[in-house]
């Protein structure tokens, strides 16, 4: 092969394929893609487009360095072409984004399967240079028929159902429908709308009660943010938190909540109530900023309230992905007297090294595992090994949404300590709150 021949392959090499894996790259992906579409528009050959990303990839990353993260790449990588096909294309979108041509499908069964094969074996752990690593997969997917929308649109087809899968507990797939199309819609209105929210005052806090089982003493008040929207009314946190963190609010709002509730614990403290600790919800962008140690501290100066009147709760899924840079601000908010707790817990894969040199102090039961409790025998066996790893970890533990006597009555005989929801107390306002804390009302199942 003479020079210049192996010039032009160098070039076409770097135009069209991926550096760290070797995979197509975006470029290659695409055009292939719209081959496979004019395929599908003479042929009427239907196929399957799948866009998958990583769970946890950042905090890989961030914990244990780029070298590894790359490491891990190429073993996705490699993973992903084991499980295809010849006709099969698969490519690195970029960054932990990878997509799939499944071609000449006769049936969305064959992409759902597919798209399970990914995930489970994504999903199994990774082991690169003596770190286990647990780092899953989500999968968006669209089954492509005769007539379709186009490249561009297809993708973002792609990328919707992604995301719903992600917000569904990641380590699954998702089919695109024409409802997840709508809600986009409304969602990108929503978020046009949230600046004026956070500025015209339509946002307002609600506060919840949490309680000890084997007394009724009140422990803790959370605070959970609600927007008055002019057109739909009053919308819980699921519908716009998420958005906030799209468009970079999340410290405008973050900040928001929790001076507001910290002002508030301070009135209640001034008025002589009981009320524990006043708990606030923490969006990982709020870690991303560097200095939430340094914020809550001179937020607690602020409005006068004792930091060991705050509990700050993040998800199970946002201590994997960022416990690791938090370790260090977490650390001096516990020296400050402030609780940290793990909220959602069961809903994702903590590991005992994560936790067990993590400064938090309570584990918040994930109310899914609750619900199920009464019917499912697997939910139950779960909550015990929960409640038994915190035990051994001497961490505090607090059951959500508990709505009835028995599972208040169950949960108590596991040992689990406390518990919210509405068997004791609703969200409700400020000054519904202090007449519930001044009435100090025993929770029903104990009355």
């Amino acid at each position: 092969m003479n020079a210049r021949k192996q010039s032009e392959n160098r070039v076409r090499r770097l135009a069209y394929f991926d550096t760290l894996t070797g995979l197509p790259n975006r470029s290659l992906f695409k055009e292939r893609l719209a081959q496979r579409l004019a395929s599908a528009r003479s042929k009427d050959n239907g196929f399957a487009l799948h866009f998958l990303d990583l769970d946890y990839f950042k905090g890989v990353n961030d914990s244990l360095g780029h070298p590894i993260g790359d490491r891990l790449l190429k073993e996705v990588a490699r993973r992903l072409k084991s499980l295809l096909r010849e006709a099969d294309t698969v490519a690195r979108f970029g960054g932990d984004e990878f997509a799939v041509i499944q071609p000449e499908i006769s049936d969305p069964k064959d992409a759902a399967a597919l798209a399970a094969k990914i995930v489970a074996r994504l999903g199994e752990p990774y082991r690169i240079q003596g770190n286990e690593i647990a780092c899953g997969a989500s999968v968006g997917v669209v089954v492509v028929p005769r007539v379709h929308p186009g490249i561009e649109a297809l993708l973002a087809q792609a990328d919707v159902a992604l995301y719903r899968a992600k917000n569904s507990g990641r380590g699954r797939y998702a089919f695109h429908t024409d409802e997840m199309t709508r809600q986009v819609a409304r969602e990108s209105a929503l978020a046009e709308r949230l600046d004026a929210a956070v500025q015209d005052g339509e946002l307002f806090l609600q506060y919840q009660p949490q309680v000890e089982l084997a007394s009724g003493r009140i422990v803790s008040v959370e605070a959970l943010v609600r927007w008055r929207h002019p057109v739909e009314g009053v919308l819980p946190p699921s519908e716009f938190v998420h958005l906030a963190e799209r468009r970079g609010l999340v410290q405008v709002l973050g900040g928001w909540v929790l001076s507001t509730a910290a002002a508030q614990a301070r009135r209640w403290f001034e008025s002589g109530l009981e009320f524990g600790r006043i708990a606030v919800n923490i969006s990982p962008q709020q870690i991303r900023a560097g200095s939430l140690s340094d914020y809550i501290l001179a937020m607690a100066a602020e409005t006068e309230i004792a930091p060991a009147l705050l509990e700050l709760e993040l998800t199970e899924s946002a201590w994997m992905e960022y416990g690791e840079r938090y370790r260090t601000q977490a650390a001096a908010l516990r020296k400050a007297g402030v609780r940290l707790t793990v909220d959602d817990f069961g809903s994702g894969f903590s590991s005992l090294t994560h936790l067990s040199r993590s400064s938090v102090s309570a584990l918040k039961i994930d109310r899914a595992l609750i619900s199920r409790m009464d019917e499912d025998p697997e939910a139950v066996e779960v909550l015990r090994a929960v409640l038994a790893l915190a035990r051994a970890l001497s961490l505090d533990t607090v059951a959500k949404g508990v709505e009835t006597q028995e599972q208040a009555d169950r949960l108590a005989a596991m040992g689990c300590r406390c518990a919210q929801g509405v068997l004791f107390a609703p969200p409700m306002g400020a000054a519904a709150t202090a007449n519930y804390l001044a009435a100090n009302a025993l929770p029903r199942y104990l009355a």
